[in-house]
């Protein structure tokens, strides 16, 4: 049951990324100003740090 869980939990985070990739290279609206670039870069590494770390969690089990 804990093998399942732990394999949930891994490919719900590279989900969890790949959605996030995708809402952000579906906007095509330009960010704004200097904040308005800064979130959107935080955004791309939230959702690339999201896959990773859900593939790293899925070759720690």
């Amino acid at each position: 049951m804990e093998k399942v869980l732990d394999w949930v939990i891994g490919i719900g985070l590279i989900a969890l990324g790949i959605i996030l990739l995708i809402i952000l290279l579906d906007r095509p609206e330009k960010p704004s100003g200097e904040f308005g670039r800064a979130a959107r870069l935080e955004s791309f590494t939230l959702a690339i740090g999201l896959i990773l770390w859900g593939i790293l969690y899925l070759f720690m089990i």
